[in-house]
């Protein structure tokens, strides 16, 4: 710099007013005006200005100024000597010296333009530089933005809709898809109206869902307690065990419960253990009936695969068992046996 004499560093920044579009990629052009002979104090500055420039998406020309030459005079003199193929849209200069510069961006097409002041005033040397080249990036970019003439981003062509691939029809507890297997283990009682108390039992079942609410399952229930008969001519305890063969259809309803629905057939097991009482004599016996089972029941999904079920079912045998005590008909089952368990349930 030279003392109080004013000094003036033009840049023009041209910029394209059509927006850019997918397949042309020329960038906007920048002009930018350079004190001739160049000032060595204001190098950093110019180099930070071109750096901000290329950084932002311009194509920048540097073109030469003389010292003395006002700022509107210099703007004019490169809008008028600008090629009309590439023709800049803005004009930038700094003027002044380090006490008091002035950035000037100029909107070559409008005729709009901003002037920030720079401010260096007790600094020298590097150290000035740096403070201008600094604030000068920063102006700059203040500058183009209050003139809408940062470059405009091409328009990307829209998205193709995402091709979605088929999924499997999910199952009807929670919403969520299930594995086709499922298992359940619980307890169960088996009884009758006719005599035939209450015993408790395991129970297992093993599933297999063919569609989404109908499957296929094999329910066993059996090694459990007994129930007993008694009177002056005797006692009897009897145990029960039942496997199934089952149809099981399960609606779709909204939430964590659902409903059952099943049809089997399979075998229902009564056995005996007679003890006579005076001259009357015991007698053990085993009968295997043939079954045939309707069942309904509740089931509530606790978690994605795993949940309870509760369940009841009348089971009609032939030939149904019969229990006698002196050729007294005491206890009858399978007309029809009730069956009722609880289980918890899960995914396989």
């Amino acid at each position: 710099m030279k003392g109080a004499a004013a000094f003036a560093v033009l840049w023009t920044v041209s910029i394209a007013t059509v927006p850019a579009r997918g397949d042309q990629h020329e960038r906007p052009l920048v002009t930018l005006l350079r004190p001739d002979p160049p000032d060595p104090a204001l190098g950093q500055m110019f180099v930070r200005l071109e750096g901000e420039l290329g950084a932002a998406g311009f194509d920048v020309k540097v073109v030469g100024t003389t010292p003395d030459e006002a700022p509107r005079a210099a703007i004019a003199r490169a809008s008028e000597t600008a090629s009309e193929t590439h023709a800049p849209a803005a004009i930038i200069g700094v003027f002044g010296g380090p006490a008091g510069m002035e950035l000037w961006v100029a909107d070559r097409l409008t005729g709009r333009s901003v002037v920030r002041r720079l401010n260096a005033s007790g600094e020298s040397g590097a150290r000035a530089s740096e403070i201008l080249a600094i604030q000068a990036a920063e102006q700059l970019s203040a500058s183009l933005v209050d003139l809408d003439l940062a470059p405009k981003p091409a328009k990307a062509a829209p998205p193709k809709p995402a091709e979605v691939a088929p999924t499997a029809r999910p199952r009807p507890t929670g919403g969520e898809e299930r594995s086709r297997f499922q298992a359940e283990l619980g307890v169960g009682s088996l009884f009758s109206f006719e005599g035939m108390g209450p015993t408790v039992t395991p129970v297992g079942r093993l599933a297999w869902s063919a569609l989404p609410f109908w499957g296929v399952r094999m329910t066993g229930a059996g090694l459990g307690s007994h129930s007993s008969i008694a009177s002056s001519s005797g006692s009897a305890t009897i145990s029960q065990d039942l496997l199934l063969v089952e149809s099981v259809f399960s609606p779709s309803i909204s939430g964590p419960r659902g409903l059952r629905a099943s049809l089997g057939v399979g075998t229902l097991h009564a056995g005996v253990e007679g003890r006579g009482s005076g001259s009357a004599q015991g007698l053990d016996a085993s009968v295997w009936a043939a079954a045939v089972d309707a069942g309904v029941g509740l089931c509530y999904a606790r978690a994605a695969s795993m949940g309870f079920a509760l369940e009841g079912h009348a089971v009609f045998a032939s030939p149904y068992p019969v229990v006698r005590l002196l050729d007294e008909a005491r206890a009858t089952t399978g007309r029809p046996a009730i069956f009722a368990s609880f289980a918890l349930t899960g995914d396989l």
